[in-house]
Formats: structure tokens, sequence, C-alpha cells
């Protein structure tokens, strides 16, 4: 268990500083992108590997992410990196804050080969500002599905794109909004094809 932990730490500690360092992180688009990305305050990676059954067939994982908005302003970074092969569904909830909290969340999803992953982001009596910026990679017969229902925020901004980078590459965005009193919702979404029969829907 140590060793594997080990070898996931020598795996990924590379992979994260390359991507601080690339070009996906293009030049923020606004100045509460600018501060999020210069003042990350906590970080998440999970690593997900294909696991198989007794039958050899591939088995998702699922995982469950809460986060409490801050009295103030705080940013993270999360990082999901899906190998060759491994399934995953992700359910992420964002709650708590007041009027004057501020909350930036960069997350970056690197899809390798085969794999299939399902993100969903949900908000739950969220307060203040809230900023969502999303990058995912998907290789060769890959698919990633995302969904965000932010509709309890009173103020948010959204920005999602998938890169679709190997044959037959999927993506889906799904976005559910529901606009109560003074809601205001910027959403940005777009996906670019940068190989042979890939398919995305938005």
């Amino acid at each position: 268990s140590s060793d594997l932990e080990a070898m996931a730490q020598e795996e990924i500690a590379p992979i994260l500083e390359r991507l601080l360092q690339s070009p996906l992180l293009s030049p923020s688009l606004s100045k509460e992108q600018s501060l999020g990305r210069a003042f990350f305050q906590s970080g998440l990676v999970v690593y997900v590997q294909p696991h198989v059954d007794e039958k050899g067939e591939y088995q998702k994982e699922t995982l469950e992410l809460t986060t409490t908005i801050s009295l103030g302003a705080a940013s993270d970074l999360v990082i999901v990196v899906a190998k060759e092969g491994a399934q995953l569904s992700m359910q992420s909830l964002i709650k708590g804050g007041e009027d004057s909290s501020v909350f930036l969340r960069t997350s970056i999803t690197l899809i390798e080969g085969e794999s299939k992953v399902n993100l969903v982001s949900k908000t739950e009596n969220a307060r203040g500002f809230i900023s969502l910026e999303h990058k995912a990679l998907v290789s060769s017969y890959s698919a990633i599905d995302i969904v965000e229902d932010p509709s309890s925020a009173s103020l948010l901004r959204s920005d999602t794109e998938t890169l679709l980078l190997g044959q037959e590459a999927s993506s889906t965005i799904t976005h559910i909004l529901t606009a109560e009193n003074a809601s205001q919702f910027d959403i940005h979404a777009h996906t670019l094809h940068h190989a042979s029969d890939t398919v995305s829907n938005i």
C-alpha cells in the first residue's frame, strides 16, 4: 500500500508542475481569476486507477466532495487524473458563506484513454460570489460528462472548457439554472476538437 502511494506521488508531482506552468492556465479573463490562481489556499488531487472485478469488467469509483465557503475570500485547486480505463463519478457540493464571501475554484481534469468521468457540481444555500473555472483534457476513446447546477447561488461565474485530444473522445457539458430574486449567472462553456471523430454536446 505504501509502495503504491509512493509511486503515485512520484507520478503526480511532475504532472502538477507541468500543469501549473502550461498554457492550459491561459491568461485570466478577470481580476478574480487572476487572484484565485495567484493565491491557491488549498488543493486536492484525485488520482483514479482502473478497478476491475472478478469478471474483468471495469468498475466505477465514486467520490463526494463538500466545500464550505469561508467568511471572507478563499480559493482552491482541484486536479483529477483518470488513468487509462478508469471510471469515476464525482459529486462536488459548495455551500455556506455570507453576502461578502468570495470563493474561487480552478479545476483541471486529465483523462487517459478508454476512461469515463462524470463530474457533478452543485451549490446549497451558497452566498457571496463564486467563480468556477474548469478545463478538461480528454484522450482517445474517453468521455467526460460535466453537470453544473448552481441554482442556489446568488452570484456565480462559470467558465468550462473541454479539449478533445484523441480519436473518438467525447464531452457533454450541462448547466442547470433556476434563477430567483436577484441571482446573476455568467456562464461560458466551449469545446475544442483536436482529433477526428470527436463528439461534443453543450
